[in-house]
């Protein structure tokens, strides 16, 4: 009789289903995204005849990919380095004209990439969410063109590439070597101050906030 007990204890033990083993948030991941851009672009021209100001809240679409590496440190608890890349529509674009409707001026500005670098860290909670922030340095491109057609010396088109610091943070949810995401980051980049010609300068800024969504894949 004890020995039938025990045959049958040990086969209701191996019938009893495993535990589910927690996701794997560790080693190389790939991802791809999109979302919304919102990029305050402001500035000022100054011909020191008169200063010509602008400002807007640009919203845009904005895409991108992101690679990285998490290392465990223990279960549920990674660290790694990411790179990024993100596209973005985001311009501001003003004509000026006459009462007569003649245009005498125009100026578009846009910021269309932004590249960063840095670390993240994620905890896996108790749902099986992995809930990670981020930070680091950032490389933001704004190209501004301005053209007057009562003062032609006046046009002018620049390019420049400014670094600062960006901030993220986020949710991702595990479907097996898979995982699809949620992320809000903030890009601060420096004023730009440049000559556009004699006696001509101008000041640009343009910080940025992406909210973006996106599905990646852990090797």
């Amino acid at each position: 009789m004890m020995y039938e007990l025990l045959i049958a204890a040990g086969a209701a033990t191996f019938a009893m289903p495993a535990a589910e083993a927690a996701p794997d948030t560790a080693g190389p991941r790939i991802e791809a995204r999109i979302g919304y851009d919102q990029v305050d672009l402001s500035g000022v021209a100054d011909s020191q005849i008169n200063a010509r100001t602008f400002a807007d809240r640009a919203g845009a679409l904005a895409y991108g990919a992101e690679a990285g590496f998490d290392f465990a440190l223990r279960s549920g608890l990674t660290v790694g380095p990411y790179a990024s890349i993100d596209l973005s529509d985001a311009s501001y674009e003003e004509v000026r004209a006459y009462s007569d409707g003649r245009v005498w001026a125009e100026y578009t500005v846009e910021a269309a990439r932004t590249v960063a670098v840095g670390l993240r860290l994620a905890m896996l909670t108790g749902r099986d969410v992995n809930f990670f922030v981020k930070g680091g340095y950032a490389n933001g491109d704004l190209s501004v063109r301005y053209s007057e057609t009562i003062e032609p010396g006046f046009n002018n088109d620049a390019g420049f590439d400014r670094s600062g610091f960006q901030l993220g943070t986020g949710i991702e949810v595990p479907l097996g070597a898979a995982y699809v995401k949620g992320e809000m980051s903030y890009t601060s980049l420096p004023t730009v101050e440049y000559d556009l010609g004699p006696d001509f300068s101008a000041r640009l800024d343009g910080d940025r906030l992406n909210v973006m969504t996106g599905i990646g894949l852990r090797f």
